[in-house]
């Protein structure tokens, strides 16, 4: 049935139309008429997706070698099933660094994310490890691009223990600043300070030195042997000359 116009009236400054509309003319708006419309999917993927699988790209070993070693590590596998159905309570230690990055992990095409970094399960570890090592960068480099990529518990000290069996890691390794020459305080007179050493063999023989830092004054013995015997009769005789120099008897 259809209804007309029912009345027009002024209130105020406003014009108010009351009207009747027939009921198959209109339909009041709800919830489930505002949702999107299902649209078709035309093969391309979302942004993030084409993200994450261009970092697995990046990686020296594919994305199927990545997705078969995860499924197939013992931890990785874990991880996975925790990732899609959620955490236990109780976990063993070995999933600790994953646990703890919970609301971090994704899952892409079967791989294992943190952030944007790949979880590389443990059998293809050595050959990311050799891909970052490829140009002996240092640990510090190697660590840089590491963190770009890819990353497993102990990465760090994988690439460490990697550098020190390096020669040539080695041989670029920053050298440590030179230490500042320290002299001797120059003494105010003489026996104040002397300086002990062997010398020899020299033709066969052994010598023992004290010279005077002051004076440079040496006192020179041949050692028939080098013993503590023999080297405190020689500082009896040092001590005897110094006391003797310093008295004036």
């Amino acid at each position: 049935m259809a209804y007309s116009v029912g009345s027009a009236q002024t209130t105020s400054s406003y014009f108010v139309l009351d009207a009747v509309i027939p009921r198959l003319e209109h339909g009041n708006a709800d919830g489930l008429s505002r949702l999107p419309l299902q649209k078709p999917s035309n093969g391309e993927l979302c942004e993030a997706t084409g993200f994450n699988l261009f970092q697995i790209a990046t990686l020296p070993v594919t994305a199927q070698q990545v997705q078969t070693n995860t499924r197939a590590d013992p931890i990785l596998s874990k991880v996975v099933r925790f990732t899609k159905e959620g955490w236990p309570k109780d976990i063993s230690d070995d999933l600790l660094p994953f646990k703890s990055k919970q609301q971090e992990l994704t899952l892409e095409g079967g791989c294992l994310l943190w952030g944007v970094r790949v979880i590389v399960p443990a059998k293809l570890r050595p050959r990311v490890l050799q891909e970052l090592h490829l140009d002996h960068p240092g640990v510090s480099r190697m660590k840089s691009i590491a963190r770009s990529y890819v990353w497993w518990p102990g990465l760090d000290k994988a690439i460490e223990e990697l550098a020190k069996s390096c020669l040539s890691c080695q041989s670029i390794k920053t050298t440590p600043p030179v230490a500042p020459l320290h002299p001797w305080v120059w003494p105010t007179k003489p026996w104040q300070r002397i300086h002990v050493d062997f010398a020899g063999p020299f033709m066969g023989r052994m010598f023992l030195l004290a010279v005077d830092a002051h004076s440079k004054w040496p006192e020179v013995v041949e050692m028939p042997s080098v013993s503590t015997e023999n080297y405190c009769s020689f500082e009896a005789y040092v001590l005897d000359s110094w006391f003797a120099m310093s008295t004036g008897l």
